[in-house]
């Protein structure tokens, strides 16, 4: 019984082990989405004039380095990244660096005073975008 107990502690340690020694980057590899979006002064958490702020923001991180970012009605855009700490990468679209934090099981994201709160999913949410076309012009947010 004893040398049972031995085994199965052994074997416990050693999953625990390899499962803590996964490099940072493990941690933003996959899909994430809005949670939570924060400009001038004003939180979104939910929707905003009928769009869930889950499809606002999609992103893919891939074990490759690579990864896409998208927003509701618009195509997929492709971008590098790369690991600058345990709790922060950089990704480069477009010529322009983006830095990513990691919280917990949030990522964030502060661009012109806007900050964007990402969480991770399993599959994306997803929205008709033709509903948009239903909204008309939508003034700018100032």
């Amino acid at each position: 019984m004893k040398k049972l107990f031995g085994m199965i502690a052994a074997l416990a340690m050693s999953v625990t082990c390899l499962t803590a020694c996964g490099s940072s980057e493990d941690a933003f590899v996959g899909k994430w989405e809005c949670k939570e979006m924060n400009m001038e002064g004003m939180t979104i958490s939910d929707e905003f004039m009928g769009i869930p702020v889950a499809v606002m923001a999609q992103m893919e991180l891939k074990d490759d380095k690579t990864g896409t970012v998208s927003s509701v009605g618009e195509e997929a855009e492709s971008f590098e990244w790369e690991v600058k700490d345990d709790d922060t990468i950089i990704a480069t679209l477009d010529g322009e660096e983006v830095e990513f934090k990691k919280d917990g099981d949030l990522i964030t994201m502060e661009i012109d005073g806007a900050k964007t709160v990402l969480t991770k999913v399993d599959k994306f949410t997803e929205f008709d975008a033709s509903a948009l076309e239903d909204l008309g012009d939508v003034p700018d947010i100032e």
